[in-house]
């Protein structure tokens, strides 16, 4: 009986849906589409993550998803690119700079280039977000860990 509702429940929703899949580019439907293919365990729900975040390549949700699964795919260059993107896109969200940067300290493993990018990152937002306690915090991180700690302290 509940299975016979939930079908049902579903039938209607796709009718009151169907419209609207004509719509291409439509990012917030492909997302709603992914979640309900996600309750269903569905494997298309990856696909449908993957067109609205085509359709919205700077939502930070959508990218944090699909540079998810890269990783889980071992595709860490793909991963950092889709990160790098998001960032250069959006200079100005202090969220998205600090997500970028985060995520470039986590996967650099001793990635001198990585380490020099999340810096870089975080030294354009210092800019843009003079004294910002996360960003100093960040930074002093950077320089505890750094060879050349007297440069990153006078920055800070």
């Amino acid at each position: 009986m509940i299975n016979s509702i939930q079908c049902i429940r579903q039938a209607v929703i796709f009718l009151l849906l169907s419209p609207l899949l004509a719509a291409a580019d439509n990012a917030r439907l492909e997302f709603a589409l992914g979640i309900l293919e996600k309750t269903r365990a569905a494997s298309t729900a990856q696909d449908h993550f993957e067109n609205a975040r085509l359709a919205d390549p700077t939502a930070l949700p959508l990218v944090s998803r699909a540079v998810s699964w890269r990783m889980a795919a071992g595709e860490r260059s793909a991963a950092i690119k889709l990160y790098r993107d998001l960032a250069a896109a959006r200079p100005e969200d202090l969220e998205v700079q600090l997500g970028y940067a985060d995520f470039l300290d986590q996967q650099s493993n001793g990635d001198s280039l990585a380490l020099k990018l999340s810096n870089d990152s975080l030294e354009a937002a210092l800019a843009k977000n003079p004294g910002h306690p996360q960003i100093l915090r960040r930074l002093f991180q950077h320089a505890q860990t750094a060879t050349d700690k007297s440069r990153q302290l006078a920055l800070l």
